[in-house]
């Protein structure tokens, strides 16, 4: 599964140094637009130190995105505003530091 996600993350972003950290969570619920079950992992990898805060990145290969250009970048800890489908809460399981800012803690 590792090996999985390094290669997604280098076709989706195109970070060829990310490196494995260690997994997070599996967390199991429905999808939110489908209501379907769905199993997400959850990783923490390092991207290398001359990684830039942001880029753009247009996917390779004969995919569903194929050609489709991602604008990837960096954002500081805490979040603001929660990921998408809430999948910041594992952030908490990494740093507490890292949790997204809710109304009334900052």
């Amino acid at each position: 599964m590792e090996e999985a996600v390094l290669r997604e993350v280098a076709e989706e972003t195109g970070l060829l140094t990310a490196a494995m950290v260690r997994k997070v969570a599996v967390e199991d619920k429905l999808h939110s637009d489908t209501g379907q079950p769905r199993r997400t992992s959850f990783f923490f990898l390092q991207a290398s130190a001359d990684t830039s805060d942001a880029w753009d990145h247009q996917v390779n290969g004969d995919g569903d995105d194929a050609g489709v250009t991602f604008a990837c970048r960096f954002l500081p800890f805490p979040l603001e505003q929660p990921l998408a489908d809430d999948q910041d809460v594992w952030l908490g399981h990494i740093d507490p530091r890292w949790t997204t800012v809710t109304v009334g803690s900052q």
